[in-house]
């Protein structure tokens, strides 16, 4: 139901008052007459009006809201409100503005190196040890390779602390009165022995390369110089590795020595009488020799290049 003539004509007296201009209120007017209006059920009381405005109807305090705005200078339509995104970009620089004022402030302030420990002569000693026991390489355990050495670990054999040194000295003793048939059945455990330590040690050498092998061999030189007991550090036996060229002077000691002259002479005696012979050799004699020395130094080369890969760099020179 739409609203009566008496409704109408108090609203325009209404909006006459509060309007300065009747234009206004007549746009007014023209504006609530195309809004659909229900009066509610007829128990509630006349006084009580609900109005229902569609989607497409605008507030009246909007269009007045906009008069104000062209009447204060500021043109309808367009919001003073700020946008979310410029005030976040002006925080953004605002950041970032501070952050270049705090890089400029710091100084950065390099940390002190801390001083390297001056090593003692025997800490240095003990260090290089370490790290030559680490390339020298540990051989496999060994089983008794003599007959003596078989008889004292059976006879040994569950004894420590100090029974062995008690007990070391009447097992001497036992093997020096021990029967010939008893000493030839401790030598064929030791043979067995021994052919059980060269089959453990090819095993263990086939796990190494034979350049490994040679600065094993190195590192256990060194470490023997520095005093170390030769006995724990022997050369590493591989029949991989070359063999070193046996110079002028070895060819004739060891052409001599097969001749069985020397046979039974005293080695200092020997070695004088050797030396002598061949210093007073004629070239033609010192020319067999040479050519002895070139051909084993040939073989060296050749060997090396199968085992290592390269030449050697520096080749035995022979300076007698």
């Amino acid at each position: 139901m739409l609203l009566s003539s008496i409704g109408r004509s108090s609203l325009e007296r209404v909006l006459a008052i509060t309007s300065s201009s009747t234009s206004i209120a007549l746009q007014s007017i023209k504006y609530f007459q195309r809004i659909p209006t229900t009066i509610c059920h007829k128990d509630i009381p006349a006084g009580i009006i609900s109005i229902n405005f569609t989607k497409r109807q605008y507030s009246n305090s909007s269009r007045l809201d906009a008069i104000a705005k062209s009447r204060s200078g500021i043109p309808a339509g367009k919001s003073t409100r700020v946008s979310k995104s410029s005030v976040s970009k002006v925080k953004n620089k605002s950041q970032k503005l501070k952050q270049i004022k705090r890089k400029q402030t710091t100084v950065l302030v390099k940390k002190p190196r801390k001083a390297k420990k001056v090593l003692s002569e025997l800490e240095k000693k003990i260090v290089k040890t370490i790290s030559l026991k680490s390339k020298a390489l540990r051989t496999p355990k060994k089983l008794p390779s003599s007959a003596r050495t078989v008889y004292m670990a059976v006879n040994l054999k569950g004894t420590s602390g100090g029974e062995i040194t008690s007990k070391f000295a009447e097992v001497s003793k036992g093997w020096k009165n021990i029967s010939q048939s008893a000493r030839e059945r401790f030598e064929i455990l030791a043979k067995a022995n021994r052919v059980a330590n060269d089959n453990k040690l090819k095993e263990w050498l086939s796990q190494y390369t034979p350049e490994q092998i040679r600065i094993a061999n190195n590192a256990r030189k060194q470490i023997t110089k520095m005093g170390e007991l030769k006995r724990y550090w022997k050369k590493i036996p591989d029949e991989r590795l070359p063999k070193h060229p046996t110079s002028r002077f070895l060819c004739f000691v060891q052409e001599r020595f097969n001749s069985g002259d020397f046979k039974g002479v005293d080695i200092l005696e020997a070695s004088k009488q050797l030396a002598t012979e061949y210093f007073a050799l004629s070239p033609t004699e010192h020319k067999k020799y040479q050519d002895m020395f070139i051909q084993s130094r040939n073989k060296y080369i050749k060997d090396y290049v199968a085992a290592f890969n390269r030449e050697p760099q520096r080749v035995k020179k022979d300076l007698n």
